[in-house]
C-alpha cells in the first residue's frame, strides 16, 4: 500500500507535465457602480464583475452567468443615485499543452 501512495504523486506529476489534462473551474467576480439611472448602474456593475472574473481565469472562459445583484438608492440635492452591486461566475478551462 505504501508503494502505491508513493507512485501516485509521480504518475500525477508526469500526466500534468505532459499536458494530458484539462481543468475546468469556476471563478467569480464582483462589480459596483453608481449612476443616476438604475439600469446603467446595474449594467456597469455587471460588466465590471465580468471583467474581473475573466481577468482571474488563466485559460479560456467558456461561459459567464450573473449569480446575484442588488441596488440601493439615495436621494440628495443632486437627485436620486443608484448604487448597484453584481456578482458573476465564469467557467474557466485550462488546457494542458498539446504536443
Amino acid at each position: 500500500m505504501r508503494y502505491k501512495l508513493l507512485v501516485l504523486p509521480v504518475v500525477l506529476s508526469t500526466v500534468l507535465s505532459a499536458g494530458a489534462i484539462t481543468v475546468r473551474l469556476w471563478v467569480s467576480g464582483i462589480g459596483n457602480a453608481t449612476e443616476s439611472d438604475r439600469s446603467s448602474a446595474m449594467s456597469e456593475a455587471t460588466d465590471q464583475a465580468t471583467q474581473q472574473a475573466n481577468a482571474i481565469c488563466t485559460g479560456e472562459v467558456l461561459n459567464t452567468e450573473t449569480t446575484g445583484s442588488f441596488c440601493s438608492t439615495s436621494t440628495d440635492d443632486n437627485g436620486t443615485q443608484y448604487s448597484c452591486t453584481a456578482t458573476v461566475k465564469a467557467l474557466c478551462e485550462i488546457r494542458g499543452r498539446a504536443e
